[in-house]
């Protein structure tokens, strides 16, 4: 047998009580993708250039192993998701630049508008 209260319905007020505050202490939720490809191109320019050529048809970058924006969105298995979790949690050789979400899917999506179409 068990000691344990049983729990009672809660009161109209009450449910409606906790239903404005779930609603209310939800997250603001942006638009998926949102931002802008000419946005992700002006963050690459100021914190990618130095380590890989940012644009389309450039030279490959001064080491082997720093792959070019343009051959990471011509890809295969070129993976939006996976990027941004990279960019979101970097591994060395790659600084972490503590991005925003916002500046993350820029980037993403400036990358993303490199791939040549199918």
């Amino acid at each position: 047998m068990s000691h344990l209260p049983r729990s009672r319905p809660l009161a109209p007020a009450a449910m409606i009580a906790s239903l404005v505050i779930s609603v209310l202490t939800l997250p603001l939720v942006t638009p998926a993708h949102a931002g802008s490809a000419s946005e992700g191109q002006a963050i690459a320019s100021r914190w990618c250039v130095s380590c890989h050529n940012i644009g389309k048809g450039e030279k490959p970058a001064a080491s082997d192993t720093v792959p070019t924006f343009d051959s990471i969105a011509s890809r295969k298995e070129f993976n939006r998701v996976h990027l941004e979790a990279w960019l979101g949690h970097p591994h060395p050789p790659m600084p972490n630049l503590n991005l925003t979400r916002n500046e993350i899917d820029s980037l993403v999506n400036y990358i993303e508008s490199l791939r040549a179409p199918h």
